[in-house]
């Protein structure tokens, strides 16, 4: 597009793209706003430039989002491992499920952040860098490197070559019967699975558990239940047929 074209470009423009954005991503809300945030970091820099005279974007209402729930039982990922990935792509998942780490972070590894031990890895939003160690770690690194035989990076391989390994393995898993789920559900799974909100953050790298509990933590909230005790002896030491409580009318 021609700079003169992107000048006269308009927040009605804009909107009128967002709708565009709707009928490609449909209810993917998350993707349509992360999308409308590229395009306004882009134009605040061609304003900060001089090369255009305000930011029309920021006048384009966002959606509202709403945390993800789906949560991969233990089961449905079993057979997702079992039937429809092969050996590489099951390599991966073992060391995402041990560290919870982002898809960005864990292709940035390289075999000078593992010492047979620990694992180092730099933060990716700021924060202090995070060591994971534990016999499920080394297990899922030794994994990693009968699969991929990587030189330099555990991996290898680029952002887009992962996806489309998923997206296979996914098709032959919705085929087989089961319900699709995103790569990034298995970091929810993580933070869900680790129990307490102590370790969650850390597992997932962030300075606070509120966006853990808010994002990541799927599934029904358990809770131990009250005392019950006195209710239970009253009833245990009470004859008749019913004890006699008044409840407001209801018995």
């Amino acid at each position: 597009m021609e700079l003169a074209q992107i000048k006269d470009m308009t927040a009605a423009m804009q909107r009128a793209r967002h709708l565009l954005l709707d009928a490609v991503w449909g209810d993917d809300r998350v993707s349509r706003n992360r999308d409308m945030a590229a395009l306004a970091s882009a134009w605040a820099y061609a304003a900060a430039a001089g090369l255009v005279s305000e930011n029309p974007i920021i006048r384009v209402r966002r959606n509202r989002e709403t945390p993800r729930k789906r949560y991969v039982s233990d089961e449905e990922l079993g057979q997702f491992l079992a039937h429809c990935c092969g050996r590489r792509l099951r390599a991966y998942v073992s060391l995402k499920l041990a560290t919870g780490l982002r898809q960005g972070q864990l292709l940035a590894l390289t075999w000078a952040d593992w010492d047979g031990d620990a694992l180092t890895v730099a933060p990716a939003k700021g924060g202090r860098e995070t060591v994971y160690t534990g016999a499920e770690l080394g297990a899922a690194i030794e994994a990693v490197r009968r699969a991929w035989a990587g030189r330099d990076f555990l991996f290898g391989v680029s952002g887009d070559a992962l996806r489309m390994r998923w997206r296979r393995a996914m098709r032959r898993f919705v085929a087989a019967g089961g319900s699709r789920f995103r790569e990034h559900d298995l970091r929810a799974k993580v933070a869900t699975d680790a129990g307490g909100l102590e370790r969650a953050p850390a597992l997932l790298g962030h300075q606070t558990p509120a966006i853990t509990e808010r994002v990541y933590r799927r599934g029904p909230k358990r809770v131990a239940a009250a005392r019950a005790g006195v209710a239970l002896s009253a009833a245990g030491a009470a004859t008749g047929p019913q004890l006699g409580l008044d409840f407001g009318g209801v018995t």
